[in-house]
């Protein structure tokens, strides 16, 4: 069993997919920081769930519009060019 639950992980993600590369990402800064504090024994990819779990790392699409951005939106039929 996998803890924390894949289930709850999937709806802070929109897929499995963007879970495994923001896990992974993040546990590769996990695992660079600890060059400096060898004493944390944690496995870094459990830290990295718990974390997106906890919602103190945010999961961004690159293909998402950020809030209050304006491209990748269409109005009136016309499509958005992005920069």
């Amino acid at each position: 069993m996998l803890n924390p639950p894949i289930e709850s992980l999937v709806k802070k993600v929109n897929s499995k997919y963007a879970l495994v590369i923001a896990t992974a990402k993040r546990a590769r800064q996990i695992v660079a920081s600890r060059k400096q504090n060898p004493l944390d024994t944690r496995k870094a990819v459990t830290v990295a769930l718990t974390e997106i779990l906890e919602d103190k790392v945010k999961v961004v699409r690159p293909d998402e519009p950020k809030k209050g951005d304006k491209r990748g939106t269409a109005t009136n039929g016309d499509a958005a060019e992005q920069a």
